[in-house]
């Protein structure tokens, strides 16, 4: 493109609109970062839940 600053719809320049995808892309890895952590915690809190409940229902074969 001979010309990066065309406009794309009203609000943006196209190096506007690439600063903007950015910190967009950066926010989705964030996102999926703060997913996994959660996700893990919920399987760990879980796991735990479980072995209680295990133990509890068999209390002689410890």
């Amino acid at each position: 493109m001979p010309d990066r600053d065309w406009m794309v719809g009203a609000k943006y320049s196209t190096p506007r609109l690439e600063t903007h995808l950015e910190e967009l892309r950066n926010r989705q890895q964030q996102l999926e970062e703060h997913k996994v952590a959660y996700l893990s915690r919920l399987l760990e809190y879980q796991v735990l839940k479980d072995e209680q409940k295990w133990r509890k229902e068999h209390p002689k074969d410890r």
